[in-house]
């Protein structure tokens, strides 16, 4: 009956501090606060350089992030004028890191480029005006030419990009081509 009675208090006693660890833990998850439709801004230099309409926002106050659902973001240049608008699910903004991931069907569209990037993550690294992808990446421009990459870094003020294992389509027209065309239906 003792030993019976010390395996019942020994369960007990495990099961209750194991649930204490477990309430611990999701205290450590929850978010600090919760806010739909909100909208993030990021200035530099005391200019609007970002704008990002958030959906659901999930606040983590002590590791300095906002963890979100439904992100659309418009970037602008020292002019104030819209460069480029990212549209994601999911994206994290990171405060410390000073950067916005946008995951999950990730579609930005530069206006200065007129192209269009799609791919499923893209770190903005707002501090050092870098967009970086690590996963594939597929560039459309206008004309139907395409890039296709799974790598992708592009310096935004010094318009710099650097592609890792790239496939082109590219297309253009010739000049003399079109000069040729004018002429045989002017004849």
């Amino acid at each position: 009956m003792k030993k019976n009675l010390f395996l019942i208090i020994l369960v007990f006693t495990l099961s209750c501090s194991l649930r204490r660890e477990s309430d611990l833990d999701k205290k450590n998850v929850l978010p600090d606060m919760i806010q739909e439709n909100y909208n993030h801004r990021i200035y530099k230099n005391g200019k609007l350089n970002l704008d990002a309409t958030l959906k659901r926002a999930l606040f983590f106050d002590k590791d300095g992030k906002i963890e979100v659902d439904g992100i659309t973001a418009e970037i602008f240049n020292s002019s104030g004028e819209t460069t480029t608008k990212i549209q994601a699910d999911k994206g994290t903004v990171n405060k410390n890191d000073k950067n916005v991931v946008f995951n999950q069907n990730v579609k930005v569209e530069s206006f200065e480029q007129k192209i269009k990037l799609f791919t499923d993550k893209l770190t903005l690294d707002y501090q050092n005006d870098k967009l970086i992808a690590d996963e594939n990446v597929l560039i459309e421009k206008e004309d139907g030419s395409f890039l296709k990459s799974d790598y992708f870094e592009s310096e935004i003020r010094a318009m710099e990009t650097k592609f890792n294992n790239l496939e082109l389509q590219y297309f253009y027209n010739d000049e003399n081509e079109k000069k040729e065309d004018d002429d045989e239906v002017n004849d």
